[in-house]
């Protein structure tokens, strides 16, 4: 996992909790230089999201790598998660962090948040990597919509751990790499408590049998993005699809689009030393 591999490095790896809106934040530190901070997407964690590109991005940069409360290893209070508390949490996270303005890497819902601050909150974003984001366009996969039901939802987030690994493969082209040990991390944080409700509070909050809810389809305000973007997609992707990746491209101003061929939704576990080479050479 990410700490494992960064001490190897010879990096002090500091793991934090934060109180952020009252909830115990978690996060892992490491690395010097500009701040970056990570965030994953929906039911993962640190470990499960970062661990191939956290070593290379800790080598230039300052590493936030962010749970959001109701995420990986935060708590997870009896309270609702939605894409607004989502924001809040995150621009409260860099003030109590210190961190005045940091560089967003999002992926997935991860992104969503990341876009939604920057169009929100510009001041605190410097540049912006979004990586497999929602936000481009109502479109998903059924799964997730199918999760919003009553039943099905509870049904599908129960935290066992061939459930898990079905889920987890959708995310790659080569189901191989959803390996027991990343299956048993992400079995660990959904079996923590709250962890479930959580996460279909979050997910019951943005998405519909229609799909993503439409006040989450940002495009008529992507014209307004001052962040400098670098837009990276899965090719293959099942849950969200590229056609969206071009959305984003044409609609946020200058922004830079690499298409990864033969990956899935969950790219920086697929192609990890690319996407860490594309975010550095992209942040400077």
């Amino acid at each position: 996992m990410p700490m494992a591999v960064a001490r190897e490095q010879g990096w002090r790896v500091e793991r934090r909790y934060v109180r952020v809106g009252g909830i115990g934040t978690h996060c892992v530190v490491v690395g010097q230089g500009p701040p970056v901070v990570l965030l994953s997407g929906l039911a993962s964690s640190v470990a499960a999201s970062w661990q191939g590109v956290l070593p290379a991005l800790a080598a230039r940069y300052h590493v936030h790598a962010v749970d959001l409360p109701g995420q990986g290893d935060s708590e997870k209070p009896h309270r609702a998660f939605t894409f607004e508390a989502g924001m809040e949490a995150l621009e409260e996270l860099l003030e109590t962090l210190g961190l005045g303005a940091a560089h967003l890497v999002g992926a997935s819902a991860g992104g969503l948040l990341a876009l939604g601050l920057a169009l929100r909150a510009p001041r605190r974003v410097g540049r912006l990597v979004l990586i497999g984001n929602a936000g481009f366009g109502r479109q998903l996969a059924w799964g997730l919509r199918l999760a919003t039901l009553p039943l099905v939802g509870e049904l599908l987030a129960m935290p066992h751990r061939p459930l898990v690994a079905w889920s987890l493969r959708q995310n790659f082209v080569d189901p191989r790499l959803a390996s027991p040990e990343l299956v048993e991390e992400l079995t660990r944080v959904r079996r923590q408590p709250g962890a479930k409700r959580a996460l279909l509070s979050a997910l019951r909050s943005s998405v519909t049998l229609g799909g993503l809810r439409p006040h989450l389809v940002l495009q008529d305000q992507l014209h307004t993005l001052s962040a400098p973007t670098l837009i990276l997609w899965g090719a293959q992707d099942r849950v969200l699809p590229v056609a969206h990746a071009y959305i984003g491209q044409r609609l946020i101003p200058n922004a830079r689009l690499h298409v990864l061929e033969g990956a899935g939704h969950d790219a920086a576990v697929e192609r990890p030393e690319e996407v860490a080479r594309l975010v550095t050479e992209f942040l400077g």
